[in-house]
């Protein structure tokens, strides 16, 4: 599993998983899993778990990292960002004043594109 170092910044309360705790300034989650991210005013911050789950439309095998075991996904405000790794992984995620989200995934990761809502 990956871990979660979270830098909070924003000026309104942010909670985990609909309220069970209250997020300080500085936090550091192991072991972080499925959860997400109530941000008071702007809405969920969702990580997802993969597993070793692959993304097939972003797997490439000339971006290595795309090819690593392990996996997240991350979705905000109709945006996605998708993460690959191996061992203990790290997610740093700084929420800044306003509701704005800063990601980085020192093993790799990227924007990526999901459908919210598809008609056939």
């Amino acid at each position: 599993m990956y871990s979660v170092d979270l830098k909070n910044n924003y000026s309104l309360a942010v909670f985990m998983d609909d309220g069970n705790r209250l997020i300080g300034p500085h936090e550091i989650f192991p072991g972080w899993g499925t959860h997400r991210l109530n941000i008071t005013g702007m809405g969920d911050l969702t990580f997802f778990d993969l597993g070793d789950y692959k993304i097939a439309r972003f797997t490439n095998k000339d971006i290595p990292w795309t090819l690593q075991t392990w996996g997240g996904l991350i979705r905000y405000r109709g945006q996605e960002a998708y993460f690959r790794y191996e061992g203990n992984g790290v997610v740093n995620v700084e929420l800044d004043r306003w509701g704005g989200v800063k990601l980085n995934f020192p093993q790799g990761g990227m924007m990526v594109r999901l459908e919210d809502l598809v008609v056939v």
